[in-house]
């Protein structure tokens, strides 16, 4: 106990110092609290009106009357006159014609199209309706063979042309033949020009009296042939037609075969 004494005794002489030195700070600084600044409240700041400075508008000394000569005497013409003013003249529009055919339409309801081909170039086809803008011009009407493009006040109309077939004429038509069967009835005998009975002439008599007008000689032969021929084949359709055809009471007389009738039937007659 007496070894530890003087060796404390040292370390409180060394301690006691530092103690009161701490504790005067203490004292001082109120612990600490005053080391701790409130800073002021945050103001608005109001920013300051910044003045330009504006300058004066530009003014001609005497005004623009002091300034009439160098209007009307310019130093860029050689005249020093003011150029005359030019009068504005509006371009009248036009259509340029010909630009397009009518090739076709098609009318459906409210709906008018048409169909019109370019002349010039490629000759594209091209489908427009009522209303609507081709090449700058407006389609202002669409008819079955007419169109009218339009231009301001200028207008265009484009008819369909339709190419007509030959005109067709109506041949009259032949009157029917009279029934075979009436020219082959038999009737009274005519006299001849000797005063002998000759029987008129019947169908097959008048087919050969039609064919017997060729020359004399070698063609008589034939002519004879193609009158027996036609004269066969008169009989055959006489005899068809008959055939076909009701009988019908005729108390009527035919009239007498002409005399030139007769003398071809005598010369058919006589042996050859």
């Amino acid at each position: 106990m007496s070894a530890l004494t003087p060796r404390f005794t040292r370390w409180l002489a060394w301690a006691a110092p530092f103690a009161l030195l701490a504790l005067a700070i203490g004292v001082q600084t109120g612990w600490g609290t005053a080391w701790r600044r409130n800073l002021p409240p945050d103001l608005p700041a109001v920013p300051a009106p910044v003045e330009v400075p504006v300058l004066p508008g530009y003014q001609i000394e005497g005004g623009i009357a002091s300034m009439r000569a160098t209007v009307e005497r310019p130093l860029f013409n050689a005249t020093r006159r003011p150029a005359p003013t030019a009068a504005a003249v509006a371009a009248k529009s036009s259509i340029q014609r010909g630009q397009y055919v009518l090739t076709g339409t098609m009318i459906v309801d409210n709906v008018a199209i048409a169909f019109l081909k370019e002349t010039g170039g490629a000759g594209k086809s091209r489908s427009v309706r009522k209303g609507e803008a081709i090449g700058g011009m407006l389609v202002a009407s669409v008819e079955t063979d007419r169109v009218r493009l339009t231009l301001g006040d200028d207008a265009e109309d484009l008819e369909l042309k339709v190419q007509k077939g030959p005109k067709t004429t109506v041949q009259p038509a032949e009157p029917a033949p009279a029934p075979a069967a009436q020219a082959a009835r038999p009737s009274a005998g005519v006299p001849g020009a000797g005063g002998a009975q000759v029987q008129p002439a019947t169908a097959q008599t008048r087919a050969r009296g039609q064919g017997t007008s060729g020359p004399p000689g070698s063609t008589a032969e034939q002519n004879l042939r193609q009158n027996r021929r036609n004269a066969r084949a008169a009989e055959a359709q006489a005899s068809g037609t008959q055939q076909g055809l009701q009988p019908q009471s005729d108390d009527s007389t035919p009239p007498p075969a002409p005399g030139s009738w007769n003398n071809v039937y005598r010369n058919m007659r006589q042996p050859r």
